[in-house]
């Protein structure tokens, strides 16, 4: 399972919480998220898990070369 962030950004209301994050998350890779209260480490979580959609950017999920689409 592979996912692919390019350029994602959120925006709540006039308040950017997310700006231009690109990175690729592989399965068998141990990945950390850390920040301060407020800097968005659970909005990007939530845009992973689908539950929030970004503002801007592409968000994309694998299995091994498949594309899998949202639904």
């Amino acid at each position: 399972m592979k996912i692919v962030l390019e350029n994602i950004s959120k925006r709540y209301t006039t308040q950017w919480i997310l700006k231009k994050i690109s990175h690729e998350f592989n399965s068998g890779i141990i990945h950390s998220i850390q920040g301060r209260n407020g800097s968005g480490k659970s909005t990007l979580m939530q845009i992973l898990s689908t539950k929030l959609s970004p503002t801007l950017g592409k968000r994309e999920y694998y299995k091994g070369n498949q594309k899998i689409t949202e639904s």
